[in-house]
C-alpha cells in the first residue's frame, strides 16, 4: 500500500511540474516558447518513466508477498501437529490438516465461528484453552483429553500463545497440539520393560532353584506309584501330586521362556499354512470338542512372511487357547489373516476373535503384565510372552475395541521386503514349519 501511494505521488508531482512548465511556455514570448516547452516535455517523460518503473516494482513486490503468504500456508498445512488460530475477536481463522486428522473434524465446520460456539462438546476444553490464550493466559506444555467426532477419546499435548500488535494489544491466539496416544503407549511399554528388567534375573535364578527339587519330588512320587498299589483316596492323592507337579513344572518352563533373552530365528514361511497347523494342534486338545467351531479367513493374506515360525506358533496357540477358555470351549473362534498398509509401511495382521464375555475395562491395562490372570489355574504368562515376541519382531499385540460381545486380539508384524530379515540381513531359504 505504501509503495502504491509513493508511485501515485511521484506521478502527481511530475504532472504538476510539467503543467507549470507548459503554462510558462504559453506566457513566454514566441521566441522563447519552444525553449520553455522542452523542460515540460522532459519533466513529463521523467514522471511517466518513473511511474512505469515504480509500478513494475510494486507488482513484483505484491507477487513476492503473495508467494510468501502461500508458502506460509503450505508450511502450516504440512506440519503433523494440529494448529488452530483465532483472530482478535475470538473467531477461528486458522485450521490445518493436522487438526482435521487429530480431531476428526474438517475446517469447514468451524472456521469463521467464535471459539465459544465450538460444535463438539468433547472438545470444548481445547476451545477454552484457546480463549484463555487470547486473554493472555497461555500454556507452554499442557495436556488434556478430547473426544473425536467418531467418539474416541484421545490424549493431547498442547501449547498456546497470544499474538500481539506492535502496541501490545492482542491480535489473536494460536494453539499447537499433538495426539499422545502412541507416545503414552510407548511410555507404558517402557515402564513394563523396566519392571521386568528389575525382577527378571532374580526370578529366573529362583525358578531354576525350584525346578531341581521339584524334579526330585516328581521322580520319587512316580517311583512310589510304580511300587505301591494304592487304591481309593490314597491313590487319588498320589495322582494329584503328580498332576500338580506337572502343572508347576509347566509354570516354571513358561517363566523361564519369558525371562530368556532368545532372539528370533527369522526365515520365510507361509503364514496361512502356519495358522492351519496351529488350529489343527488346538483340535487335538481334549477340551476342544465338537461344540467349538474354528474359522480361518486368509483371503487377503500375504503369500509369505519373514519371522520366527516357532515363536509365532506359540503366540497363536496361546491366543486360541485363551479364546476357547473364554467361551468355555463352546462357540465360534474366527482367525483373520490379512496384509494392510499404513503410512507407507506394510503390515501383516493376525486377529483372533471369540464370542465370549469380553474383557472388563478394569482388566485391560493389565492384560500383558506377567502373572496377571483371572483364571484359577492360569499362569498369567501366555499373553506376556506373546506380547514380548511381538516386540522382538518389531510388531505389536493389542486388544481391539469390540462393539459387540467377545474379545479380539490383533497380533501385528511388519511384512518385510523379500530377501531381507529383521536385522536387514539376507534371509535363509524358506523353512518348513512343523
Amino acid at each position: 500500500m505504501l509503495m502504491q501511494l509513493g508511485v501515485t505521488a511521484r506521478l502527481l508531482m511530475g504532472a504538476g511540474l510539467a503543467l507549470a512548465a507548459i503554462l510558462l511556455a504559453l506566457l513566454a514570448p514566441p521566441a522563447w516558447a519552444v525553449l520553455t516547452a522542452l523542460p515540460a516535455v522532459a519533466i513529463l517523460a521523467w514522471a511517466l518513466h518513473g511511474h512505469h518503473r515504480d509500478e513494475v516494482l510494486w507488482r513484483d513486490r505484491e507477487a513476492e508477498l503473495k508467494d510468501s503468504a502461500r508458502h506460509a500456508d503450505e508450511m502450516i498445512a504440512a506440519i503433523p501437529s494440529g494448529l488452530i488460530g483465532l483472530d482478535r475477536q475470538g473467531r477461528v481463522c486458522r485450521w490445518n490438516e493436522g487438526a482435521t486428522r487429530i480431531l476428526g473434524m474438517g475446517r469447514g465446520g468451524i472456521v469463521g465461528r467464535h471459539v465459544r460456539e465450538w460444535p463438539v462438546a468433547g472438545q470444548r476444553e481445547l476451545a477454552a484453552r484457546l480463549a484463555d490464550a487470547l486473554a493472555g493466559r497461555t500454556i507452554s506444555r499442557g495436556s488434556l483429553e478430547v473426544t473425536r467426532t467418531d467418539g474416541h477419546i484421545i490424549p493431547l499435548g498442547i501449547s498456546t500463545s497470544q499474538l500481539c500488535c506492535e502496541n501490545g494489544t492482542a491480535s489473536g491466539a494460536v494453539a499447537v497440539f499433538q495426539d499422545l496416544t502412541e507416545v503414552n503407549r510407548i511410555r507404558d511399554r517402557m515402564k513394563q520393560q523396566e519392571r521386568l528388567a528389575a525382577v527378571g534375573t532374580l526370578a529366573a535364578s529362583i525358578a531354576h532353584e525350584i525346578r531341581n527339587p521339584l524334579a526330585s519330588i516328581a521322580g520319587s512320587v512316580e517311583m512310589l506309584a510304580g511300587e505301591l498299589d494304592l487304591q481309593g483316596e490314597l491313590g487319588e492323592l498320589l495322582a494329584l501330586i503328580l498332576k500338580e507337579s506337572d502343572r508347576l513344572n509347566d509354570l516354571i518352563d513358561n517363566f523361564l521362556e519369558f525371562t530368556r533373552d532368545r532372539r528370533p530365528q527369522v526365515a520365510a514361511f507361509a503364514p496361512a499354512r502356519l495358522l492351519e497347523e496351529v488350529m489343527t494342534a488346538l483340535r487335538q486338545r481334549g477340551e476342544a470338542g465338537s461344540a467349538l467351531e474354528l474359522a480361518l479367513d486368509a483371503a487377503a493374506a500375504p503369500a509369505r512372511l519373514e519371522a520366527d515360525a516357532a515363536m509365532l506358533k506359540q503366540v497363536f496357540l496361546n491366543l486360541l487357547i485363551n479364546a476357547g477358555q473364554a467361551m468355555d470351549w463352546r462357540g465360534r473362534i474366527t482367525v483373520t489373516l490379512r496384509e494392510v498398509e499404513e503410512a507407507g509401511v506394510r503390515w501383516t495382521d493376525f486377529v483372533v476373535r471369540d464370542g465370549g464375555p469380553g474383557v472388563p475395562p478394569e482388566e485391560r491395562p493389565h492384560l500383558f503384565e506377567p502373572f496377571f490372570t483371572t483364571r484359577a489355574r492360569g499362569t498369567g504368562l501366555g499373553l506376556a510372552i506373546a506380547h514380548r515376541i511381538a516386540e522382538q519382531h518389531g510388531g505389536s499385540l493389542e486388544l481391539l475395541a469390540e462393539p459387540d460381545a467377545g474379545a479380539a486380539f490383533r497380533f501385528r508384524l511388519p511384512t518385510l521386503a523379500a530377501g531381507h530379515c529383521v536385522n536387514e540381513s539376507p534371509c535363509p531359504a524358506e523353512s518348513p514349519v512343523g
